[in-house]
């Protein structure tokens, strides 16, 4: 609250018991009237804090008063009421609030990625979208490399979003064959991690019944290599169809973004959107990523 002008005007301190017994007498009122000031019915009276003295309150008039006991005189001023926020102002700060939280969330808490290739068919599909969990590996700071604690660092079948090492501007997304200082081999499409068989993912697929040597491609036959202090051996689930640590190395843990935890919508390339009851794939709403 602030104040219009200096006093408006004095009462005597007999007043005081009306006052504080939250009262508005006729003479209270008159008293108003001598100034030009005309009390409503509506108006009411309320003890301030302790030496901060009353307030009366029109709500006809939508007026304020404050009266004050000084040097023995109960002294009267104007009062501007609070001003309400107008409509635009209050959708504004909604909208930057809401702006503020979402970058927010985005940044250290989840993130939303879109599948657009088939490297990690049948697990991912093109189409689907999914939510990333990025504070589980502990979320990056923006315009730092300082990232903050995370609850666990990766592990071998986790499905990660990360920075492409060779073009950081673009996501990728794989499954972790291999972390820090284990060693691996792929022998005829099988995968070897410190020389035990590593089960295949639920639904992975090889789509070549062809086993390419060594000498052609990396593909089927690789390694041995020991992954690297910092750093993840990492595969799509689609093996004769992904661009992978097979062809451009290891994905350092900076990289990392997020684990790829739950599908949240998914629709079909193929089929057109005017059909949009077959496009949607509906089973795969809501499904949790392993």
């Amino acid at each position: 609250m602030r104040e219009e002008r200096k006093i408006l005007f004095g009462i005597d301190s007999k007043f005081q018991r009306d006052l504080d017994s939250n009262n508005i007498s006729e003479e209270l009122r008159q008293k108003f009237e001598n100034q030009g000031i005309s009390l409503s019915q509506n108006a009411t009276i309320s003890t301030k804090k302790r030496g901060s003295g009353w307030l009366i309150k029109d709500k006809d008039s939508k007026q304020m008063y404050r009266i004050r006991k000084e040097e023995g005189k109960l002294n009267i001023y104007a009062k501007k009421p609070d001003k309400k926020k107008s409509a635009v102002r209050e959708y504004a700060e909604a909208i930057v609030v809401a702006v503020a939280l979402a970058l927010l969330i985005r940044q250290f808490v989840v993130q939303a990625f879109r599948i657009p290739s088939g490297s990690m068919e049948d697990t991912l599909l093109v189409g689907d979208f999914l939510m990333a969990n990025k504070f589980v590996y502990g979320a990056k700071i923006p315009f730092t490399d300082i990232r903050l604690p995370g609850i666990r660092k990766p592990r071998t079948g986790d499905i990660i979003i990360f920075k492409y090492p060779r073009d950081p501007k673009k996501d990728f997304i794989k499954r972790v064959v291999a972390t820090e200082g284990q060693r691996v081999q792929i022998e005829n499409k099988v995968v070897y991690v410190d020389e035990e068989s590593l089960p295949f993912p639920p639904k992975s697929k090889f789509t070549d019944r062809r086993t390419l040597p060594r000498e052609m491609s990396h593909r089927d036959n690789y390694g041995p290599v020991t992954v690297p202090k910092d750093a993840l051996f990492v595969m799509g689930d689609n093996r004769d169809n992904s661009q992978d640590s097979r062809y451009w190395g290891f994905v350092p843990m900076k990289n990392i973004k997020g684990k790829a935890t739950i599908l949240y919508w998914s629709w079909s390339k193929e089929v057109p959107l005017w059909n949009i009851f077959q496009k949607v794939r509906w089973t795969r709403l809501a499904h949790l990523i392993r």
